[in-house]
């Protein structure tokens, strides 16, 4: 594997996880319509949200620049326009939405908080 091929893959998950450390701080703040997320993986995260359009809502005014809807959280907004989201509907429910992110960014969660000051 050339580093034309490495540099990509780091860049997204180091996006991925930028976006996650923004995730978090939002649940943190009042008012929020998501309560918690915490992640299994890269790409599976589990979120406890007010309602099944929280999260889609949430990546909605993030890619809209509408910071004021998600508390002006610096991670969240470096990463727009940067991080793929994709919204899964749960076709059992049907009001509850799941986060997907790409599968090619590695999954381990092993360094989730490491790399967070150099971010």
């Amino acid at each position: 594997m050339t580093i034309s091929h490495i540099l990509p893959e780091l860049r997204i998950k180091d996006d991925a996880k930028r976006f996650y450390w923004g995730l978090h701080k939002y649940t943190k703040t009042d008012n929020a319509s998501i309560k918690s997320v915490e992640a299994e993986t890269m790409e599976w995260w589990n979120y406890d949200a007010s309602d099944g359009f929280s999260l889609q809502n949430l990546y909605k005014w993030i890619q809209q620049k509408q910071t004021d809807q998600y508390k002006d959280i610096q991670e969240l907004t470096d990463t727009r326009e940067r991080t793929l989201l994709t919204i899964l509907p749960d076709t059992n429910f049907g009001d509850r939405f799941w986060l997907i992110l790409p599968g090619f960014q590695g999954p381990s969660i092993e360094d989730l908080w490491e790399d967070r000051a150099r971010l």
